[in-house]
């Protein structure tokens, strides 16, 4: 795999990986199977998703994690991965890598390989990411999150206040901007939005405008940018041409002035 040499840690693929049931990486026992596995394995420092698992929610009550709680390991991915990168923090409070997934990895640039690399080796990546302000203010908090769509649906399977004190990063891809519109307003019914210290937005790739011409800029401003918390936009992820991987539930600071924003590392 020419990502993992990239990375140059060594890896193994499962003999299975490329089953098929539907639209499902196999049937619903083989990917418990596969996954459980993968979790229990004390030799591996990592699980590296290959793509986007939508039939991940239909195993994730199934899993048994004692084998990760007790010795963690990263676990790489995002998409319909956010389930359970939200899963674990809300359940367990690990941290985990929202990140590029193998399938997709040697289309990403130099610097989103680096990213990773420097995570698995070293831990967080202290650069400042440079961002565009949407609503001004500090926050400081784990930073959680991931897809708009999935964190909506999971509303209601999860702990009240997981996400209390967090900044959530939001991203999408081939939504109408009126499903998204419908998603934000699930997560302010719910009250995510009185928990959060912050908001980042990553790509909303493919979410153009029907023929109502309202796009998904509009639905962002008019659903977030009155909420007294600061708003930015910008980061690299997820379903476009790049995406800049971060520690999913490790602290960071976001600045957000009217002309900046940025966002950094933080220990508390």
């Amino acid at each position: 795999m020419e990502g993992v040499q990239a990375l140059d840690f060594p890896c193994h693929t499962s003999d299975e990986i490329y089953e098929v049931d539907g639209f499902w990486a196999g049937s619903r026992s083989h990917r418990k199977y596969t996954m459980q596995q993968a979790i229990d394995d004390p030799s591996a420092s990592a699980i590296w998703c290959a793509r986007g698992g939508f039939g991940l929610t239909t195993i994730l009550d199934d899993i048994s994690f004692h084998a990760l709680t007790s010795h963690p390991k990263w676990i790489i991915g995002n998409s319909d991965i956010t389930a359970l990168l939200l899963y674990l923090w809300a359940h367990y409070h690990l941290c985990t890598i929202h990140g590029p997934m193998a399938a997709r990895f040697a289309q990403y640039p130099q610097i989103d390989i680096a990213a990773l690399h420097h995570i698995l080796t070293f831990g967080p990546d202290t650069r400042k990411c440079t961002l565009k302000p949407v609503r001004a203010g500090v926050a400081t908090g784990p930073l959680i999150g991931g897809n708009l769509t999935m964190l909506a649906h999971m509303m209601g399977t999860l702990p009240r206040e997981f996400a209390m004190g967090c900044i959530l990063l939001l991203e999408d891809v081939a939504e109408a901007p009126y499903r998204l519109e419908r998603h934000l307003i699930q997560l302010s019914r719910c009250g995510i939005f009185r928990q959060i210290s912050g908001i980042i937005l990553g790509e909303f790739t493919h979410c153009s405008p029907g023929s109502d011409g309202v796009t998904v800029e509009t639905i962002l401003k008019r659903n977030l940018s009155s909420l007294p918390i600061p708003v930015a936009s910008g980061y690299p992820a997820a379903h476009g041409a790049r995406n800049r991987p971060f520690i999913h539930g490790h602290p960071v600071s976001l600045t957000v002035t009217d002309r900046s924003a940025s966002l950094v590392e933080a220990y508390l």
